[in-house]
């Protein structure tokens, strides 16, 4: 007897915001029959893990909005190959280094601004300003050096 395993993610994701609990809920079909397979997870590297490797969209961008590990979020920050994830990520970075990097780096223009717009160092706004391919990029960071 041949086994069929077919993976299908679910709509439904449950977050608990006073302990960071996620719950994540994946319907497994296997030969025409349904179960539902559940993960709990506290734990910022094993959300990490989901943010950046789990092939549903809508669940990563759950669990970047979750995820307050500022290297698990530099690390989809830079890496994500969807940019309204990358746009999540940015949101919820601090360190002064990632925000650089994605501000050098970053291909779309709105994550760029999400990152210069959060730049405190006068010498990487100086250096975007007259950097950045973008004209309104370039006119932030000019503002933003005032």
């Amino acid at each position: 007897m041949k086994i069929v395993v077919k993976l299908i993610t679910v709509v439904l994701v449950l977050a608990f915001s006073s302990s960071c609990k996620v719950e994540l809920r994946r319907k497994v079909t296997i030969n025409g029959s349904s179960i539902v397979v559940r993960m709990r997870t506290k734990s910022q590297s094993s959300l990490s893990h989901v943010a950046f490797q789990d092939s549903n969209t809508e669940i990563r961008k759950i669990a970047v909005a979750k995820l307050r590990s500022q290297s698990g979020l530099s690390h989809v920050a830079y890496h994500d190959d969807n940019v309204e994830i990358r746009k999540i990520a940015v949101a919820k970075l601090r360190g002064q280094i990632s925000l650089r990097h994605v501000a050098f780096h970053e291909k779309d223009k709105e994550v760029r601004w999400m990152a210069v717009k959060k730049l405190t160092s006068k010498s990487v706004l100086r250096y975007v300003s007259s950097h950045d391919d973008d004209k309104e990029i370039r006119k932030l960071a000019i503002e933003l050096m005032d």
